[in-house]
């Protein structure tokens, strides 16, 4: 049928962007799908495929799972930390708050399938759907604050840029020793000069033996780790290494090398 995918997309659990992908993948198929449904004299489904209520609702759909999409694909990587994952889950709680004031005076501009079919179509999106949608925004908004707990972001400052930060910024239990040793560290030029040279985690491990205190404040907020990122890599690692035909291999060794 001259179409830009070869199959439809099924969703599964297990993966966890898939759903995102199938109702792209539908979008895409649309006409496609609805003439296959024609053919199968399924026409409780490919009415719903020419129903333009419906097809804005998938495409918000699709829009608001790639944003989601988005999201969870950046908190991935080897180098990532608590402070990169605080600072876009506000830019994206932030978003939400956005988006709700917009579609409720009435622009969709930042839902791209959305805004395009409704363009294409010459049809503006109901009353009932931009209540639904400002809803559904305002339920992903509480959602998020009820899950992820609120974070200062002032701690942040000492870990950030210690030489850019105040003295107050250096909160620990020894509160006396640790403003003593900030203040030996915000002077020492040659710890300025490698700051500017390596990442956070490499200076403050070089900086470890010589500002115990204020290093091991940042390294609680540089270790732990901030998705689950690291797991699923090694199980993808360990899916490649312990094959059927080789089940009672130790995988330990072969995954710290991987």
């Amino acid at each position: 049928m001259d179409a830009a995918h070869m199959n439809l997309l099924y969703h599964t659990e297990v993966r966890w962007l898939s759903k995102g992908n199938v109702l792209k993948r539908v979008l895409d198929l649309k006409e496609e799908t609805t003439e296959f449904l024609k053919l199968q004299k399924r026409t409780h489904w490919d009415d719903l495929f020419e129903n333009h209520e419906w097809i804005t609702r998938l495409c918000y759909l699709c829009d608001i799972f790639e944003r989601l999409n988005t999201l969870n694909l950046s908190f991935q990587g080897k180098d990532s930390n608590i402070m990169d994952f605080v600072d876009k889950l506000s830019a994206f709680q932030a978003m939400l708050d956005l988006w709700r004031n917009k579609i409720n005076s009435g622009r969709i501009t930042m839902f791209s399938h959305l805004c395009s079919y409704v363009e294409d179509c010459e049809i503006s999106i109901s009353e009932a759907l931009q209540n639904d949608i400002v809803t559904h925004l305002q339920s992903l908004k509480d959602e998020f604050s009820r899950y992820f707990p609120e974070t200062t972001k002032s701690k942040f400052n000492l870990v950030r840029n210690p030489f850019l930060a105040k003295i107050d910024d250096c909160i620990h239990d020894n509160h006396d020793a640790a403003q003593e040793d900030f203040i030996k560290l915000v002077n020492d030029s040659g710890a300025e000069t490698l700051y500017s040279r390596v990442d956070l985690p490499s200076f403050w491990s070089s900086v470890l033996g010589s500002y115990l205190i204020v290093s091991q404040i940042a390294l609680k907020l540089l270790i732990p780790f901030p998705s689950t990122y690291l797991c699923e890599a090694a199980f993808s690692s360990m899916l490649v290494i312990k094959t059927k035909a080789r089940n009672r291999l130790d995988v330990e060794p072969d995954l710290r090398c991987a």
